[in-house]
Parts: structure tokens; sequence; C-alpha cells
């Protein structure tokens, strides 16, 4: 009756081709669905909860008593070599450290820790370490400069923008002397 005709190789029946292009657009479908999960899942950073923009008139001159910004507990300081945001809680236990004029210096108020204005370890009880600091970038019309997970200061020269990000505290081991 019917002679089958003979296939070449390489031809593909109608069910190889159907095979073929439903596994292609179950993986094509595969792949949008797993770019749209990672989409979604990347983290949105947040001015008010993840990022802090600091109003420059709020900024102390070199060498003054901290800013203290109470809501994302961090102390901005300014020094001679740049701008610095430290953690407000101590590296002991995690008291709330107040900034003591007279002496020029944080204390914490549980144990007794002390810190210089730039967040060096003087003396006190528990691990020997400085205070916590968080990444910051200074923005200015020509650049933006970072701290780049390095818990060093940033120059305020030409600043338009200062912004804190409070995600990572940086550790930095005290100088031993």
């Amino acid at each position: 009756m019917f002679k089958k005709k003979k296939r070449k190789r390489g031809d593909l029946s109608r069910r190889e081709f159907m095979y073929v292009a439903l596994g292609g657009s179950t993986a094509l479908f595969g792949m949008g669905a797993c770019g749209v999960t990672a989409w979604a899942l990347q983290p949105r950073l947040r001015y008010g909860v993840d990022l802090f923009q600091i109003d420059l008139s709020k900024i102390p001159v070199p060498e003054a008593d901290p800013l203290l910004i109470v809501d994302k507990h961090f102390w901005v300081i300014n020094k001679n070599d740049g701008l610095r945001a430290l953690s407000c809680t101590c590296p002991h236990l995690g008291c709330f450290l107040k900034w003591v004029p007279v002496n020029h210096r944080f204390e914490c108020p549980c144990h007794g820790r002390k810190h210089t204005l730039a967040g060096g370890y003087i003396e006190g009880p528990g691990v020997v370490c400085d205070l916590f600091h968080y990444n910051m970038a200074v923005k200015t019309p020509y650049e933006t400069r970072t701290t780049n997970n390095q818990p060093i200061p940033l120059s305020l020269q030409d600043a338009t923008e200062v912004v804190v990000d409070v995600r990572k505290k940086l550790f930095k081991p005290a100088d031993k002397t």
C-alpha cells in the first residue's frame, strides 16, 4: 500500500521535532523565570533604612564633638584627616556609648570601656578593638569617594552629599601601643 519514505540521516520526524521544540521552549521559559526571580531577590537600598543621608550643615567642624544620629545609632565624626561614621554600640557587650565632652572621648556606661574621638580603643574590658565603622560615600560634582569596606576617613572637600550605609559594620583592630 503505502511505502515509507526513507529518511535521510539528520532529518527529524514530526514527533521528534515536537520534542525538540517543547524542550527548547521549556528551557527558555526556565531561564526567564530564573532571571525574574534573581531580579526580584536583589536587595533594594532605601534611604532612611539602609542608607542615611547626612545634612552637610549639621556635620561638625574638625575635632569638634561628634554628631549623634539617634534613629540609626551611629556617630558622625569629623577629624582633620576626614569624616567617619562610627557605631554607637560598645564592642564589648553592645551597650549604647555616650560621648563625654569633658574627657573628649566615648565611654560605655555599662562597664567603663573608653574610646577616642576617632573610635580608637583606650581601655576597658573585653576584646581590644576600635569602634565599628560604617561604609560612607561623599559625593562631589566631579566624583564619588567611598570607603569601599575599609574603616578609613573620607575628605569633605567640595562635598555636595554625604551618605552612610548602615547595613554592615566594619571591624578595625586596635593599634597595639
